[in-house]
């Protein structure tokens, strides 16, 4: 009866061992998705507005400050217009779903860190 209870409490451990891992390697992985999207995605955009010369505008903010505030809404004004509206939605989206993918990574990562302090115990005891 022993054997057999040791082979269970085995399996079960093995189970809950992957079962871990592979949680972690996912969240992992999705948050490194996300950067990685994100990355291409500000990388495009910025690429579009150096083409654009858009970036150029922004050369107003070295100016005096009675300049910068004569002109400040002229400049973000031209500067919203000219902005690739797809890429900057994408940034967007990206960007809340990575803060999402973070927030929900650290509301659970006690509940991870006991399985791994368990599993620890468990096989290296």
């Amino acid at each position: 009866m022993r054997k057999l209870e040791k082979k269970i409490l085995k399996k079960v451990y093995s189970f809950e061992t992957k079962r871990t891992i592979t949680e972690i390697i996912l969240r992992i992985g999705s948050i490194l998705v996300v950067i990685a999207a994100g990355t291409v995605v500000v990388v495009s955009l910025l690429r579009q507005l150096i083409e654009q010369q858009t970036l150029d505008m922004l050369e107003i903010f070295q100016e005096d400050k009675e300049i910068i505030k004569q002109y400040l809404s002229d400049v973000l004004n031209t500067f919203y217009q000219e902005l690739p509206k797809n890429e900057t939605i994408w940034v967007i989206i990206l960007f809340i779903f990575f803060i999402l993918l973070i927030l929900f990574f650290i509301k659970n990562f006690e509940k991870i860190n006991n399985r791994i302090k368990a599993l620890k115990i468990y096989w290296f005891k």
